[in-house]
């Protein structure tokens, strides 16, 4: 058995997570908006912990249990951060920004700790200008879902493409802007999480035809 089999394996198995998880996050991402960026927040971790393990070991000292801690550290964080909308939409953001280092670095073969570092701070970048910001949370979302999709297809390939490069990126594109269309015309048209709720509005129309009682109704 080739000492990349359990490596290959992981691959696998990450594939068919990231193809279940695309589909939502690219249609669904702002409506479900509380749960998909714990989604993304898990992949967040789970893409920065897995390159820290690429760029920081060699093919000598590979161990593949460092992908199962990955996937734990992963978890764990997930309900450490349940409660904390303002980390997890960060964190929407941050993937962006991070994967999208990561994944045009990847193609350049540069695994250096210097695109690890860029990786963090592009997802710094990203996370802040996305939080609670409507039009780019559903953008980062629908990024988010295509770099899914089009990555798990890529890693089920057995073999690819010359010209995979081009087909990559033109089917993350092409899916991302269908991804934004949708979500914008069907699955988040007139929602906002970050505006006023329907109780509050309601609230508000009440105490404007309502006018406070005068003295001589009070007495």
């Amino acid at each position: 058995m080739s000492q990349f089999a359990p490596y290959l394996r992981f691959l696998g198995c990450l594939a068919v997570l990231m193809v279940a998880a695309s589909m939502p996050l690219c249609f669904f991402g702002y409506r479900w908006l509380p749960h998909t960026s714990r989604l993304c927040t898990f992949f967040l971790v789970l893409l920065l912990s897995v390159q820290g393990v690429i760029t920081l070991t060699t093919e000598e000292v590979y161990n593949a249990n460092l992908n199962i801690v990955c996937v734990v550290l992963a978890l764990l964080v997930v309900p450490l951060t349940w409660k904390l909308p303002t980390i997890t939409e960060f964190c929407v953001g941050a993937l962006v920004g991070a994967s999208l280092v990561i994944e045009v670095f990847e193609f350049t073969g540069n695994e250096s700790i210097w695109v690890f570092l860029f990786a963090l701070v592009a997802g710094g970048g990203m996370g802040f200008v996305c939080r609670r910001r409507r039009a780019m949370l559903i953008c980062a979302m629908a990024f988010n879902g295509s770099m899914m999709l089009v990555t798990a297809i890529s890693l089920l390939l057995l073999r690819l493409p010359e010209n995979f490069a081009v087909i990559y990126f033109g089917g993350h594109a092409l899916i991302f802007l269908v991804g934004v269309f949708i979500q914008y015309k069907f699955t988040a048209k007139g929602i906002d999480h970050h505006g006023p709720t329907f109780s509050d509005v309601v609230l508000g129309k009440n105490m404007i035809e309502t006018p406070p009682p005068t003295v001589y109704q009070q007495v």
